[in-house]
């Protein structure tokens, strides 16, 4: 008995396996993930095409619930993962019969624990989910960018990344700061339904859509920090010293007396 498990907001090739880094949380699996009963993940880990010990059968691994299998394995199970999210589904798959043209088994959609809680992704984890259009590999680009407390670009996918009609799973782990997503269509018609996008911090969705021209922006927070405010800048006032005018005393003026020289006439003898 093959078993898979169908997450149509996935990508195709977004391979995903306990032991992972932040794996099952980092929302990371197949749009259509067979749950090998062996537990080894040989298909995400590109190890084999599959063999025997994938399947269910009486003899060998018979049973599948959201705690594991009846081989006691913890992975694979019937748990809800879209997102990152991780939740108990109630369902389990039990009492398989042996492998033959006929199988039988029981399946329980079971009412949920109450005390079951969905298992939230890190509160920094960044995540893209997007079904593209039919035009996709040639108009449609991002860009994931920090611009506080530094500037810097921490992941993007240009026009030609993506394929057409076709569903992608991008995750990022953020450090503190302020950052912008944006997504541009160089036709200018946004993405056309039923194409769409979602972003999300931490399981908590920050947009979703796809309705836009060239460009759909969002600005958000990790770790709680908050836009730089300018601080305001205070004048020393300055105070005048007063300018004193010092006193000018004016010399007096003496006037030097001047001697008029006497002129003595030459006495002129006239000639007879």
């Amino acid at each position: 008995l093959a078993i898979f498990h169908i997450d149509d907001s996935a990508s195709y090739t977004a391979e995903g396996y306990p032991g992972q880094t932040g794996w099952p949380t980092n929302g990371q699996h197949y749009r259509v993930s067979l749950l090998q009963a062996d537990g080894n993940y040989n298909l995400e880990k590109g190890n084999n095409r599959g063999d025997s010990t994938d399947l269910f059968f009486g003899g060998g691994v018979s049973a599948i619930t959201s705690a594991g299998t009846s081989a006691g394995l913890a992975y694979p199970n019937t748990k809800g993962y879209k997102g990152g999210v991780i939740k108990d589904t109630g369902v389990s798959i039990t009492s398989i019969s042996p492998s033959s043209s006929t199988m039988t088994f029981n399946v329980n959609f079971g009412p949920l624990s109450p005390t079951a809680a969905p298992t939230m992704p890190p509160a920094n984890r960044f995540n893209l989910l997007m079904l593209t259009d039919s035009y996709a590999s040639i108009d449609t680009a991002w860009t994931l960018n920090q611009i506080s407390p530094v500037q810097a670009q921490i992941a993007s996918k240009a026009i030609g990344a993506y394929g057409n009609s076709l569903s992608y799973n991008e995750n990022y782990i953020l450090a503190g700061g302020i950052y912008q997503f944006n997504l541009t269509d160089a036709y200018g018609d946004g993405l056309i339904s039923p194409a769409y996008y979602t972003i999300s911090l931490g399981g908590v969705v920050l947009k979703n859509g796809g309705a836009f021209t060239f460009l759909d922006s969002t600005t958000f927070t990790v770790g709680g920090v908050t836009p730089a405010t300018s601080k305001p800048i205070t004048s020393k006032p300055i105070s005048a010293k007063p300018i004193t005018a010092k006193p000018i005393t004016a010399k007096p003026i003496t006037a030097k007396p001047v001697t008029a020289k006497p002129i003595t006439a030459k006495p002129v003898t006239a000639k007879p």
